[in-house]
């Protein structure tokens, strides 16, 4: 249900240039799926704290989705 909105999200930043453009959005989107169902897992397992799960997350994506410009920021 959230692949069509998401991908419709990562189309646009990628050809306004606020997304990488070096990996194919259904890459992208995959990764970031993955990403959350291991953030959950982690929480579930005690390797991870819930209240540190969200920024931790946000930050890995943020690396994920970044340009070579951000990334120099």
């Amino acid at each position: 249900a959230m692949h069509a909105p998401l991908g419709t999200l990562v189309r646009r930043g990628q050809a306004e240039g606020a997304f990488r453009s070096d990996q194919p959005e259904a890459w992208l989107l995959a990764t970031c799926f993955a990403l959350m169902h291991a953030y959950r897992d982690e929480v579930r397992a005690g390797r991870l704290r819930a209240e540190d799960a969200i920024p931790t997350l946000q930050a890995t994506l943020r690396r994920v989705f970044q340009t070579d410009a951000g990334a120099a920021s």
